[in-house]
């Protein structure tokens, strides 16, 4: 067993765990407290279960291999750090909490689409440029975010709650997907040629 099958199996431990936690609060078995609202929690971690799972089921068909551990462990634990600043109240308490989760979570997303377009490519299954291996993840990752500001806005219209904000609000969170995804991506790029040109 590898390190990166341990991280797997932990990230999937994490987004399993924490939709049933979110579930039971849903349904009052249990009863934290949060700052928005457990059906928006529960669409996130579940969709994000649901979304690694698929492109890592995909992967391994296509190419022998499925997601890295580690890339599956950031995505939970990104899922779980919006949980946390929801249940611990962190987002109320501190102002700049949902900037930063926004420009993490871009970057989680784009570094795990990166991972995967990588591996279709090393596998000579798509070919990409080196410049489309990038934009094509920020692409992804933009429009990840921006399904993620439509759900709050559709909870906000059916379920009379504030979870979108106002337009600077949902236009700086949109903003802040984009530059973490940019931003990760092209670090993660740059990591992986110079290791390649110092392996050569």
């Amino acid at each position: 067993m590898n390190m990166h099958h341990i991280l797997r199996q932990f990230g999937r431990f994490i987004l399993v765990g924490l939709f049933i936690f979110e579930f039971l609060n849903l349904v009052k078995i249990l009863h934290f407290s949060l700052d928005f609202t457990w059906l928006g929690l529960m669409i996130t971690s579940g969709m994000a279960l649901i979304i690694i799972e698929s492109i890592s089921f995909f992967l391994k068909k296509h190419t022998g291999k499925p997601v890295l551990g580690l890339v599956y462990f950031m995505a939970s634990i990104s899922v779980l750090a919006d949980a946390a600043g929801d249940v611990f109240h962190i987002y109320s308490s501190y102002e700049h909490t949902d900037q930063i989760l926004h420009f993490l979570g871009g970057g989680c997303v784009a570094i795990c689409i990166f991972s995967v377009v990588k591996a279709y490519n090393d596998a000579k299954i798509i070919k990409l440029s080196r410049f489309s291996q990038i934009f094509y993840p920020i692409c992804v990752a933009s429009f990840m975010g921006t399904l993620y500001e439509i759900e709050e806005y559709t909870e906000d219209i059916f379920f009379h709650t504030n979870r979108l904000g106002d337009g600077y609000d949902t236009a700086n969170d949109l903003l802040l997907n984009n530059t973490g995804a940019l931003f990760f991506c092209l670090l993660v790029y740059i990591i992986i040629t110079r290791f390649k040109k110092a392996a050569g």
